[in-house]
């Protein structure tokens, strides 16, 4: 799913209806933009917003150099999502990723 900076919503999504800090929404991504994060494409050209407001994540204003970046949820193929520091800490060992990072942490 797409974490966008609030600000450069308009830029890669066709105007959305409504604000959506919580990826509950879909929107459609204009076309000329689809080829540029192939990623968080769905097949029928939307994306599961995420508009990350500055006041709400200073962090990632600063952190990143790009206005959109994937998000995914944390959990492998029929496991439930990881909630906890346990689940974490058990998805992390046996996925095939060499960084976890989860606010102020970077996990090697």
């Amino acid at each position: 799913m797409p974490a966008i900076l609030a600000e450069n919503v308009d830029e890669f999504f066709e105007k959305p209806y409504c604000r959506s800090p919580f990826m509950t929404y879909t929107f459609q991504i204009k076309p000329d933009k689809r080829s540029v994060i192939p990623s968080v494409v769905h097949v029928d050209g939307s994306g599961r917003l995420q508009a990350v407001e500055k006041e709400d994540n200073k962090l990632f204003y600063e952190l990143t150099g790009i206005p959109i970046v994937l998000n995914i949820s944390f959990n492998l193929v029929s496991d439930p999502i990881a909630c906890c520091v346990e689940d974490v800490d058990e998805t992390f060992r046996f996925c095939d990723i060499c960084v976890l990072v989860i606010c102020n942490y970077f996990i090697s």
